[in-house]
């Protein structure tokens, strides 16, 4: 069939897992036996700046091929506006790879994304033409809003702002 392995069997190569994350490493660890280190995984991302502008996430997928199968295949990658296949593509990346039968393999994209606005994006990922794996990236408006003269801005006392006071300003000191 058209993912690698006979009608009604397993395709040959699986995406077992995928995400967004700050960075990745991998080590060695008794047996022989290899770990990955992931940390910030991301299921969602402040901008760092007010939008329109165009961000780089990392998305890794581990994927694992199955015992006599021949290790090579071609990872796809769209990112995508939206859950269908005929969404809006945002970016696509398509590279070959090969791992050893019966073991796992990670690929690494970076996408360059372009958002006019803030919103869901959907990176649509498969391997050798088999069954698309979403994985979502919603990026949300910017965490501190940035004050262009934070001196013109009137301080309060008492935190009366977060007790649900009027707010009082506070005495200058002479």
């Amino acid at each position: 069939n058209a993912n690698g392995g006979p009608s009604g069997t397993l395709p040959a190569m699986q995406i077992v897992s995928a995400l967004f994350v700050e960075n990745f490493e991998l080590r060695q660890a008794p047996g022989p036996s290899t770990r990955i280190d992931i940390t910030g995984a991301m299921f969602s991302m402040a901008a760092p700046s007010p939008a329109p502008l165009t961000i780089s996430p990392h998305l890794v997928a581990l994927v694992f091929c199955a015992p006599g199968e021949s290790g090579n295949g071609v990872f796809e990658v769209i990112f995508r506006k939206g859950l269908q296949e005929d969404a809006e593509q945002m970016a696509r990346n398509v590279s070959p790879f090969n791992v050893e039968p019966g073991k796992f393999t990670y690929r690494l994209v970076k996408g360059e994304l372009e958002f006019d606005d803030y919103g869901q994006i959907f990176a649509h990922c498969r391997v050798d033409h088999g069954p698309w794996h979403l994985v979502p990236f919603p990026l949300l408006p910017p965490a501190w809003p940035r004050r262009r003269n934070p001196a013109a801005s009137p301080r309060f006392c008492h935190g009366a702002r977060s007790r649900g006071y009027s707010p009082l300003p506070c005495p200058t000191a002479s």
